[in-house]
């Protein structure tokens, strides 16, 4: 998924076993490489809102009732059993150098909380932690936090496939 391709959707709109349907694993494996949503639609050739009525869709489907949506989808689809294969991990969490408090933040985030709720539960305010947010983003690599909590749960699918 690094590459930032969908998952490729065959002729058939059938679900799969874990409720996703083809389109539905393109628009998810994109928001785990961290495209936005006019960048999803374009690469589909489908518009926003398609986009976004599958997204709704999928938060129906997976309960997805709280949090931030995205983020929890992606470490929904990520963590299913439809997931592609974890990829080679060439630089890892501890290459990315964040503070105590930065990886405290990133926890949070892989267990898909907003920013206010991150902040409630860290006693700061929500602003304090999306200014955190700008320096892990940077320290990472990523653009926007779905990618972030695909890099953390590829790392740890990876570790843990090296150790089966």
């Amino acid at each position: 998924m690094a590459t930032g391709e969908a998952v490729p959707a065959s002729s058939t709109s059938r679900s799969s076993p874990d409720g996703f349907t083809p389109r539905d694993l393109e628009i998810v494996s994109l928001l785990a490489v961290g495209r936005e949503m006019r960048d999803i639609s374009n690469q589909l050739g489908i518009t926003e809102n398609t986009v976004k009525q599958h997204l709704r869709m999928l938060y129906l489907r997976h309960e997805i009732r709280e949090g931030n949506k995205e983020v929890r989808l992606v470490i929904h689809f990520l963590n299913s059993p439809i997931a592609p294969p974890p990829e080679p991990v060439y630089r890892t969490i501890a290459d990315w150098n964040l503070t105590p408090r930065e990886s405290q933040i990133v926890e949070k985030i892989t267990q898909g909380l907003t920013s206010q709720q991150i902040g409630d539960e860290l006693g700061t305010s929500e602003q304090t932690v999306k200014n955190w947010f700008c320096s892990i983003f940077e320290k990472a690599g990523c653009e926007n936090r779905a990618q972030l909590v695909a890099q953390v749960i590829n790392e740890r699918r990876f570790k843990q496939s090296i150790v089966q």
